[in-house]
């Protein structure tokens, strides 16, 4: 039980904000992390979780911005030695970049995962049959319902024949998530900011990371320097 090759696990998280200003981040990110069972680094994960509650850490889940540097150490060491088990896929989108009729909350996450499910599913889900797919909390606020429609529809339209199944859940709940979150913090840091240290450690299981509007477009306006 829980070894069937021809089950795949994709799990998505995202970074950046929906403020399409100089003041907002300069891009929109989102990431899907694709493995199949056993997901190795749990017991590693977990004995970090139990070892920072030892010292008096208050620590209810792993979420690299807000972790402190020893701990995003250690659980990019857990996630480094699952790196031949796993596949990284990221959109970039540069925000200033972005036409006026996709800003906004749901527009701009249901395009980002239209785009990020069309590269990835093909490459990634060779030789599998079932796929079970696990976002974070959507970030929108309003019509969750319809947003959700929207998703599925988009995510069946990749998957050919494959049966599949798709959730939304708290990160807190799942560890999956958490490596996501870490991953896709790792890529922003290196497009936002230019720091790369993290991106360096999980850089070998990239398998896709497109950067939407590489090949120019307007800049509708400028970031400060």
């Amino acid at each position: 039980m829980g070894t069937d090759p021809s089950t795949a696990y994709m799990y998505f998280d995202e970074a950046g904000n929906f403020d399409f200003s100089p003041g907002g981040s300069k891009y929109f990110i989102m990431t899907a992390v694709v493995s199949r069972r056993p997901f190795a680094p749990h017991g590693e994960l977990l004995d970090i979780k139990y070892d920072c509650l030892e010292t008096g850490l208050d620590l209810d889940r792993f979420h690299a911005t807000e972790d402190r540097q020893s701990v995003r150490d250690r659980v990019y060491d857990a996630i480094t030695n699952w790196l031949d088990e796993i596949e990284i896929y990221s959109v970039i989108i540069q925000k200033n970049r972005t036409n006026p009729m996709l800003r906004d909350g749901r527009t701009l996450y249901l395009r980002a995962f239209d785009w990020l499910t069309k590269y990835a599913c093909p490459r990634s889900l060779r030789r599998v049959d079932r796929v079970v797919a696990v976002t974070d909390r959507i970030p929108v606020a309003k019509r969750q319902g319809d947003v959700k429609q929207a998703l599925k529809r988009s995510f069946k339209q990749h998957l050919g024949e494959r049966t599949y199944c798709l959730f939304h859940h708290d990160s807190r709940g799942d560890l999956n998530l958490q490596v996501a979150d870490y991953v896709c913090w790792a890529i922003q840091r290196k497009w936002e900011r230019g720091d790369d240290r993290s991106y360096k450690l999980i850089q070998g299981a990239i398998r896709g990371e497109g950067d939407l509007f590489r090949d120019g477009g307007t800049n509708y306006y400028q970031y400060p320097k």
